[in-house]
């Protein structure tokens, strides 16, 4: 959900709204980590001993 939060977080940008950025750019955070330890290990190696919470993993499903 990465690239919706993308959209999101410019949504929020235009209405100035800082609190919807933050929590929209937290879970967008997430969602990258999330995927990139369990997808792209080989181009992110610290990622590799990362366990990233399960919750976290919900744009990769």
């Amino acid at each position: 959900m990465a690239h919706v939060d993308v959209d999101n977080a410019a949504v929020a940008r235009d209405q100035q709204d800082t609190r919807a950025q933050a929590e929209t750019f937290n879970r967008m955070t997430e969602s990258c980590v999330a995927c990139h330890s369990r997808y792209v290990t080989d181009r992110f190696e610290g990622l590799k001993e990362q366990s990233a919470p399960q919750a976290w993993g919900r744009a990769t499903e």
